[in-house]
């Protein structure tokens, strides 16, 4: 079970991390060149105390709205799962 954890959350940060590609200047960053790292990015959601995940919540069963319009669905409990193991909460 552990190990599923940390597969999780590695699987989780490497898709979080895909998008980083700003330079340190604070212009566009050359295509290859990424500079946030997992710690800056970890560092700052602790720091936060939340963790956002964006979802649409029209692609069942991943994400779907309830007649109420929560969002529910296996990204929803992964996103929740991956916050618990972090200690923060889980934004929206």
């Amino acid at each position: 079970m552990k190990a599923l954890r940390w597969m999780v959350v590695s699987v989780a940060l490497f898709v979080g991390l895909s998008g980083c590609a700003s330079s340190q200047n604070g212009t566009a960053a050359t295509p290859g060149t990424y500079t946030c790292s997992t710690a800056t990015v970890i560092n700052s959601i602790v720091t936060k105390g939340e963790v956002v995940v964006g979802m649409a919540g029209d692609m069942p069963p991943l994400n779907m709205k309830t007649k109420d319009g929560r969002l529910v669905g296996y990204e929803v409990d992964l996103a929740q799962v991956i916050a618990n193991y972090m200690g923060v909460k889980l934004g929206q």
